[in-house]
């Protein structure tokens, strides 16, 4: 819901109040989250000595032989690592794929259709939870995802953008929640921390890249090859047309097919594909000591 109503709160704000307006709320809305997450209790998993390192840097050799040791979670890692770049890649380019044909209304209403199809894949795991066979479920949702990014390349149109948008939101809640059962259940209790570190660590260390890389692409490289006239002008740009914001949508088609690709890698992976049944399952029967 947050990203429904903020979408169109932040459109409202930046024409009332501009962007020292939007940076305020920005900050306000940030000591509340930090607030809140003063007054919350985590369960403290039960000590394991046999594994315990006693130091930052040998938790973290452990969580990493842990899961370079089990080669279906840590091909998984990696299958994960190139979603995530493919999805970061174009994350930051919807705004000025949009204002290259249309106006800041567009991109928040396409953000909102986007957070409705949030709002309903998280619904369908609460209702349904998350599908009997994970990895298939995480890999087909996966590559829907893929197919939702490429969609916001096909043409300017706001419609199809906004379908695009709505239909990669909807099935990433249910990617994502059916992953997170997969290594809760299969790491044992008392080192996911330290394994779920290495994990967060991965994926972070992707994100900034994939981040980097997309602006300097999309003005050097993809934005001139589809302009009046370059080099793919007759080629891509016959089908997916040519001029301002055409090289990011260019982009955008090749950033889905990258994340539905990875999900075909991942599934056609015996290791992955066949994890649930070779790994065995990792359950704590005794409840965790609840902390501040």
């Amino acid at each position: 819901m947050d990203t429904i109503a903020g979408s169109a709160l932040a459109g409202l704000i930046l024409v009332t109040l501009g962007l020292g307006g939007i940076l305020v709320v920005d900050v306000a809305t940030f000591l509340v989250a930090v607030g809140a997450l003063v007054v919350v209790r985590f369960p403290r998993p039960k000590h394991d000595a046999d594994t315990a390192t006693g130091s930052v840097l040998g938790d973290a050799r452990f969580g990493w032989r842990y899961i370079k040791d089990r080669p279906g979670l840590f091909r998984l890692l990696w299958v994960y690592a190139g979603v995530n770049f493919g999805l970061r890649f174009v994350g930051i380019l919807i705004i000025p794929l949009v204002l290259a044909f249309s106006n800041e209304a567009a991109v928040g209403a396409i953000f909102a259709i986007g957070g409705i199809g949030a709002v309903l894949g998280s619904l369908a795991v609460s209702a349904w939870g998350v599908p009997r066979k994970r990895i298939r479920g995480t890999m087909s949702t996966i590559g829907i995802a893929g197919i939702g990014v490429a969609m916001n390349g096909i043409a300017p149109s706001i419609f199809i953008i906004a379908a695009g948008g709505f239909l990669s939101s909807a099935v990433i809640p249910i990617a994502l929640s059916a992953s997170q059962v997969i290594w809760q259940t299969k790491v044992a209790p008392a080192v996911q921390g330290r394994v779920f570190a290495i994990r967060l660590m991965i994926a972070s260390a992707i994100e900034p890249i994939a981040i980097l890389a997309a602006g300097p692409l999309a003005d050097r490289v993809f934005e001139p090859l589809l302009a009046e006239g370059g080099a793919l002008a007759n080629s891509v740009g016959a089908i997916i047309g040519t001029g301002t914001g055409r090289g990011v949508a260019f982009m955008f088609i090749l950033a889905g097919l990258l994340v539905t690709v990875m999900s075909a890698i991942g599934y056609s992976d015996p290791r992955i594909r066949n994890l649930e049944t070779e790994l065995p399952d990792h359950i704590d029967d005794e409840p965790a000591e609840a902390t501040a």
